[in-house]
């Protein structure tokens, strides 16, 4: 038992399983606000969902339709205005850098009315620090060996709803 726990400290992850791993299911829980994710499970890409994926960044959709008034609480943010569309991007890195999650926001307003149109383009990453070590080449050329970083993102849950 303390061989396998030792994982944690260590950092030779291979050795724990996932669900062992607090930073797993905090991973797990993220992913299923993937747009692709939470729409095969049922749920509505709509304001509530917006504010869902906000409060990972500690604000909400109203804020940041205010444009930089709204984003000056939000670190690592950009807000970009090109005519009528309104670009927003947020990044976050947490948990001693094993978790990190951007997303990215297209906003456009009717230029008349200043009404927000249905959002055209939603990103959302997330990226989990496994701890899992493997082999590799240093490059296609090359004969020297290498050990590298293994990182899993929601592409991992996706394989479970097709």
């Amino acid at each position: 038992v303390a061989l396998l726990f030792n994982g944690c400290i260590s950092g030779w992850g291979w050795l724990v399983p996932y669900n062992l791993q607090p930073s797993y299911h905090q991973f797990k829980k993220m992913c299923k606000l993937d747009p692709e994710i939470y729409q095969a499970n049922g749920g509505k890409i709509d304001k509530e969902y917006y504010n869902k994926l906000l409060a990972y960044f500690n604000t909400n959709f109203e804020e940041v339709l205010q444009g930089n008034k709204g984003m000056a609480n939000v670190s690592n943010s950009q807000y970009i205005k090109k005519e009528n569309i309104e670009l927003y991007s947020f990044n976050e890195d947490r948990d001693k850098g094993r978790l990190s999650f951007s997303l990215g926001l297209d906003i456009e307003k009717n230029k008349t009315t200043n009404e927000i149109l249905p959002l055209k383009k939603v990103f959302f990453y997330v990226e989990w620090h496994n701890r899992r070590k493997y082999l590799t080449t240093k490059s296609v050329a090359s004969y020297e060996l290498e050990w590298r970083e293994n990182y899993e993102n929601c592409a991992y849950f996706k394989k479970e709803i097709k």
